[in-house]
């Protein structure tokens, strides 16, 4: 057990007792319209009111549970971590800030299978908080185990938007970017744990993105998806 946290398991896992609170993370696809592609962590809010009616409602929390299950299977985070790139810029990016990580509170929102939470160990957290809503979230608990990093992370299998903590934390990390970096529409639940769980200039990882866009042509692309639809066996669909 972790002293003065005796909800905590012995091996960092902590199931969430179950609770009715509002839901606020929009499900991949769904992304509200921006004004620009320039992200700034202080000029989005977390929700609207409306939103809160469309997800309370069995509809949305379905789809919610559909969202989850997608990501319970190791296969979809076997393929985020062999993407190299990606992988390697947050762990360059966790040791550039080491001299703000190490002895400090972490918050790892959406961990998957834990591994920017262990990178976070490894470059001198005090603790981590490692959130995930998915089942992936008892394989995560078992590699921290594994790891022999139980005392530092600990894995709490709820949503962000339900968590219980005791305290404050000096980082927020998340790879919460999808395709055409908004796809996954995560950022609302990053927003959610800066408002309620970062301290007062705390760091979040990463804090801007910038979305580049070009114009480009591909007339074999158009040709398939585009002019197919004027021929169709005589017929004009288009």
């Amino acid at each position: 057990m972790h002293p003065g946290f005796p909800g905590y398991l012995g091996n960092g896992y902590a199931p969430q007792e179950p609770e009715e609170v509002p839901r606020y993370r929009r499900r991949r696809g769904t992304g509200g319209r921006r004004d620009s592609f320039r992200i700034s962590y202080d000029n989005l809010s977390s929700s609207s009111s409306s939103s809160h009616a469309r997800q309370s409602s069995p509809k949305w929390q379905e789809l919610d549970d559909a969202y989850f299950q997608s990501y319970s299977q190791i296969g979809i985070h076997e393929e985020m971590i062999k993407d190299h790139v990606r992988t390697e810029t947050y762990r360059n990016a966790i040791l550039r800030h080491q001299n703000l990580i190490s002895g400090k509170v972490v918050m790892d929102v959406g961990c998957g299978t834990g591994i920017l939470s262990i990178f976070c160990a490894l470059a001198g957290a005090r603790r981590v908080y490692a959130i995930e809503a998915s089942d992936i979230a008892v394989q995560a608990s078992e590699i921290v185990k594994a790891n022999n990093l139980s005392d530092k992370v600990i894995v709490i299998h709820e949503k962000v938007e339900k968590v219980s903590i005791e305290e404050k934390v000096d980082v927020i990390i998340s790879e919460w970017m999808g395709y055409m970096l908004l796809y996954e529409s995560m950022l609302s639940s990053v927003i959610f744990a800066r408002d309620n769980w970062l301290k007062q200039g705390g760091l979040i990882l990463p804090s801007h993105a910038t979305l580049y866009m070009a114009p480009i042509t591909h007339s074999e692309r158009y040709s398939e998806s585009i002019d197919f639809w004027r021929d169709v066996y005589g017929i004009d669909s288009a």
